[in-house]
């Protein structure tokens, strides 16, 4: 194989290693319950990406493989030690059951479908943002919030308007 051909072949294998991580957990977890293993697998990413803009054959190989095992190495560590999955946010109303997740990786999304069903109407934080800022009813929200901090909002009744 051509040294381009090994750096598409180790992406891929890479970025399904990452989103194996990506769907569960952020890296900010993986600092907070192993800093060295956090920094070694951002140094390995940065390794690979040096390897395939300059690196040969073997060195691509190298550290292709390698990351995937550090992807693989974190996986292992967050699962025994338990750490739920932290790249989503769920939410549910409670008077409807109506759920929404808020991520930013697509893998998150996988997961959330997987565990949460199809029902789960998945949000990246620039859309929430966009339709908060679109909604009448969101604004006078917020403008509470702001007015009174740490104001939540709690069940609503049925007849209580929409």
């Amino acid at each position: 194989m051509t040294p381009v051909q090994l750096a598409n072949k180790w992406r891929n294998e890479s970025n399904l290693a990452a989103a194996a991580f990506e769907m569960r957990w952020t890296l900010l977890s993986l600092y907070g319950l192993d800093r060295e293993l956090g920094v070694a697998l951002f140094e390995q990413k940065e390794l690979f990406a040096e390897a395939c803009a300059i690196g040969d054959g073997h060195e691509i190989v190298e550290h292709g493989a390698a990351l995937v095992r550090g992807y693989e190495k974190a996986i292992r560590a967050m699962e025994t030690a338990q750490i739920p999955d932290d790249s989503y946010l769920l939410g549910v109303c409670p008077t409807t059951g109506y759920k929404i997740a808020i991520g930013v990786t697509k893998a998150a999304q996988q997961r959330v479908v997987l565990l949460h069903g199809q029902d789960v109407v998945w949000f990246s934080p620039d859309e929430v943002a966009t339709l908060a800022a679109s909604s009448e009813a969101f604004m006078t929200v917020a403008a509470i919030k702001k007015k009174f901090p740490g104001a939540e909002v709690v069940e609503r009744y049925a007849g209580e308007g929409s």
